[in-house]
């Protein structure tokens, strides 16, 4: 008797899927996930249809399925744990090679059961087993990492109505450059002159605060920072030095401080799309994002698959993401003609990696897997060299977009904007993400912090004000808060272990 149900192929077809989403689930949507699953069950549904009509036997058809889309889907993994591996001159780790091997096995095996006359219904239930074994348990993760996840008390948004006075209220912008040096750092290890940029920012009327630094030498830590107007230590009290559960931070970015006080003001609080799902707060009151972009998840996702090696001209990761940052700069000049007051906060991915542009904007192909973050240790002389390079290339263009993106601001506002414009943390050329001794802390913490303000608070401003401050002012100036300045303090924290906080206030100075 056959096997009457065969389901494998379907379920190894979101297996995978699953278990990358298994261990993101309290940082991604689950939106994020159901294209995925939709094309990977298509793929195998058309595979497992085409194999049926050669071999005539939907059983021996359903395994050629399984086993293609198990190996498209672990294309990325086996890439990289080869992609450095050498037979004498003869480099075996490249895409093409681990392409054409998937082929010719799937073709093997192919011909192999188009041969056989062995009845392969114990494989079948084997294989249905299997895969829905990987399916629950992949599910069960998910809701297990979902329901042990600490959710800290926050203060949940309360949107007042605008009123008349409100709408007199300046328009605040708050555009944080991810990775922006300060300039006397770029010039000393960049070779890279900033003058033309901070003199347009000046001309315009910005403080330049040229001996700023950032309180956190990463994004997560940096932005929640800046938006709750606290040093992180009790949150890391609260959740353990130890932990590298990151949803309390995304609740604390997500719901900080400053939009909420200002939504009671009377303010729209506007959030971009930037493609890394942490610092995407959905919960805005608009919330902007081009259509047929891929999210994080996404993007990693199909770095798993030979899709971005296959289909490079039709699917460009790179390229999708140059048109989520030009999509921001050109929503940002457009904002001016909405209805104020309004807080606008756009985090924007660079001129940090991927490099996507070259100096004059022109996009940059690259042959390298699309991420947002090198792995590994410090980068060697070559390393440097190319980071550099190409970082002070995009910098150049990031840099002009900002002074034209700046200039449209302030002409289309009806009154004077607040505009901070900051860098969340510096380049990385000497970074050693888990190494404290080996990294350089004077590039990673030194960042361009430039204020737009009214001329009474630009007496308050000082060349070493950081982030954790900016809106303390802000808010005393307009609304008559109290809070009081902190002292300037720069931490370092491992990505392993980004609560465990050690201060290096006293190391930029002596390096």
């Amino acid at each position: 008797m056959k096997t009457k149900l065969i389901v494998h192929p379907l379920l190894f077809a979101i297996a995978p899927i699953f278990l990358l989403y298994s261990h993101n689930a309290v940082y991604v949507p689950f939106s994020d996930v159901f294209l995925p699953c939709v094309a990977s069950v298509v793929l195998s549904v058309l595979l497992w249809s085409l194999t049926g009509i050669f071999l005539r036997d939907w059983q021996k058809s359903a395994i050629v399925s399984s086993l293609f889309v198990l190996l498209f889907l672990s294309f990325g993994y086996i890439y990289d744990a080869i992609r450095y591996f050498h037979i004498g001159e003869f480099k075996v780790g490249r895409a093409g090679y681990i392409i054409i091997a998937i082929v010719v096995l799937t073709i093997i095996v192919t011909t192999s059961l188009a041969k056989s006359r062995k009845n392969f219904q114990h494989l079948t239930r084997a294989l249905n087993f299997v895969a829905a074994f990987l399916v629950v348990s992949s599910v069960f993760t998910a809701v297990s990492e979902v329901a042990a996840t600490k959710e800290l008390p926050v203060e949940k948004e309360v949107h007042a109505s605008r009123t008349a006075l409100a709408s007199a209220l300046p328009d605040i912008y708050y555009i944080v450059l991810d990775a922006h040096g300060r300039a006397d750092i770029l010039e000393e290890f960049y070779e890279y002159d900033s003058s033309e940029f901070i003199g347009a920012l000046s001309g315009h009327g910005f403080y330049i605060a040229g001996k700023s630094n950032s309180n956190y030498c990463r994004t997560m830590l940096s932005l929640t920072s800046a938006l709750n107007m606290v040093y992180l230590d009790e949150l890391s009290s609260q959740v353990g030095r130890t932990s590298k559960d990151l949803f309390p931070l995304i609740n604390m970015l997500k719901y900080n401080k400053v939009a909420n006080f200002l939504r009671k003001q009377g303010y729209d609080f506007v959030t971009f799309s930037t493609g890394f799902s942490k610092t995407e707060i959905r919960n805005a009151d608009i919330y902007l994002s081009r259509p047929g972009l891929l999210s994080e998840f996404q993007n990693v996702l199909l770095n798993t698959t030979p899709v971005p090696v296959i289909l490079k001209e039709v699917i460009d990761q790179h390229e999708l993401h140059r048109q989520r940052l030009l999509f921001t700069f050109k929503s940002l000049t457009e904002l001016p003609d909405t209805d104020s007051p309004k807080f606008v906060f756009a985090h924007i991915l660079s001129p940090h990696a991927p490099f996507v542009f070259g100096e004059n904007g022109q996009p940059l192909k690259s042959d390298r897997p699309f991420y947002f973050r090198r792995n590994g240790d410090r980068m060697n002389e070559s390393e440097q060299k190319e980071y550099r390079g190409k970082y002070r290339a995009q910098l150049s263009f990031i840099n002009k977009k900002v002074a034209e993106t700046v200039s449209a601001i302030i002409e289309k506002s009806d009154n004077p904007p607040i505009i901070i414009i900051q860098g969340d943390h510096g380049p990385a050329s000497m970074l050693d993400y888990e190494n404290l001794e080996e990294t350089f802390h004077r590039e990673r913490m030194a960042i361009l912090n430039a204020y737009y303000f009214p001329e009474e608070i630009h007496k308050k401003l000082t060349p070493d004000i950081s982030p954790v401050n900016t809106f303390r002012l802000v808010l005393n100036h307009y609304f008559a808060t109290d809070y009081e300045p902190l002292e300037n303090r720069s931490y370092y924290s491992t990505w392993s272990q980004p609560y465990e906080y050690f201060d290096v206030t006293d190391r930029l100075s002596a390096e």
